[in-house]
């Protein structure tokens, strides 16, 4: 019998640990991850795509170890693609998003709706950025 308690105990706290493990704020991390395709991208109220750049993708890699890297895939207006590499780091489990670049670090305020991303940051200089983007 004590021996059977044992067991159920060890087993139920075994369960315990598995589930607190697999929490909702690791859940809401990796959410961000995988590519988007930017439908909106405004500097100041400017709208950039379709003007200067005819196509945007962003790519969060994988989470981990408290950052991940994220690939800015960019075509300007009559250029050949390009890429630049960065890292991300979630702020909190609140919405907020730091994307650092060779340039620059911008913290972004970030919602996911559905398939749907908007990003809305503002540099060290004053500009405001923000993006809508879809999976």
């Amino acid at each position: 019998m004590k021996k059977n308690l044992l067991s159920i105990t060890f087993l139920t706290f075994s369960i315990l640990i598995l589930f607190t493990s697999c929490s909702k704020e690791d859940a809401s991390l990796q959410s961000i991850e995988g590519s988007w395709d930017i439908s909106s991208y405004r500097l100041n109220d400017e709208e950039l795509l379709g003007s200067k750049y005819e196509d945007l993708t962003f790519d969060f890699g994988t989470y981990q170890n408290s950052k991940g890297e994220i690939v800015i895939h960019t075509t300007a207006m009559g250029s050949t693609p390009d890429s630049d590499t960065g890292i991300y780091i979630m702020e909190d489990h609140n919405g907020i998003v730091s994307i650092r670049t060779n340039e620059e670090t911008i913290k972004f305020n970030y919602a996911i709706v559905g398939s749907n991303l908007t990003l809305f940051g503002v540099d060290a200089d004053g500009m405001s950025y923000s993006m809508v983007a879809r999976r």
